[in-house]
């Protein structure tokens, strides 16, 4: 799956050498994220013209827009569907994660707090808890098993540069978090709170980072990312595999 810069969204398979299956007019501007669910069978998509949209999938490819969610008076930087494929999570440049019902697109509720545009969105794999990044690198977490209260923040006294990309690990015990001070953090997640255990080292910004389902490896990327209107970072545009 992938999102050029035209509001359009291409599936490709894995299987074929990388052939394009479909691609499909989403949005009327940037898509800037998606994300499947666990099975393949829904996929979220978010945008710079303020919305998040549902779409079912089967084995032809992508079926015809199911739910658009509207709610978010910004641009919408990231989107996850929940472990157990029952909600949806979005975060945005109005500084607020909304959470929706898979299940008819309604809003469950809003969760404030950050300061800055949320740039960045992981659910543990038990679903209990999601952990939230914003611009300011300020990193919070919120319990999905009592409304989103929240639980825990770590500020930018122990992050450095602007938040970009956070992703649990498959067995919820580690966060990576990755910044444009061009490394990648891995942090302990323990009794809901942050303690650092190594960092990883970039030449550039860093914008991305993903675990192997296996918890083996993790993976980083290099580059250039808009946040609105402004470009923060350039780079070598490089991958990295860390084990």
């Amino acid at each position: 799956m992938s999102a050029p810069n035209n509001g359009e969204i291409k599936l490709w398979s894995v299987q074929d050498g990388g052939a394009a299956i479909q691609s499909l007019n989403a949005h009327s501007d940037h898509v800037i994220s998606v994300d499947f669910n666990l099975d393949g069978t829904k996929l979220v998509s978010c945008s710079n013209d303020n919305t998040v949209k549902l779409w079912n999938v089967d084995n032809g490819g992508i079926l015809p827009l199911h739910i658009t969610l509207y709610g978010h008076t910004g641009n919408v930087y990231t989107v996850k569907l929940s472990p157990d494929g029952k909600f949806i999570a979005s975060g945005s440049e109005d500084r607020k994660i909304k959470i929706w019902s898979v299940d008819g697109g309604a809003l469950i509720y809003t969760l404030n707090g950050h300061t800055d545009y949320v740039t960045s969105l992981s659910f543990s794999p038990d679903g209990k808890t999601l952990a939230s990044v914003d611009n300011d690198y300020t990193i919070r977490f919120w319990d999905m098993e009592h409304e989103g209260s929240a639980i825990g923040e770590f500020g930018t006294d122990k992050l450095r540069g602007l938040g970009v990309s956070i992703d649990f690990s498959p067995d919820g015990t580690e966060l990576a978090s990755v910044s444009y001070a061009g490394q990648v953090d891995i942090w302990n997640f323990e009794n809901k709170s942050l303690s650092l255990v190594r960092s990883l080292p970039h030449v550039g910004y860093v914008n991305s980072v993903k675990y192997s389902p296996n918890g083996k490896y993790l993976a980083s990327g290099e580059g250039g990312l808009f946040i609105g209107d402004r470009l923060l970072g350039s780079s070598d545009y490089t991958v990295r595999l860390w084990n």
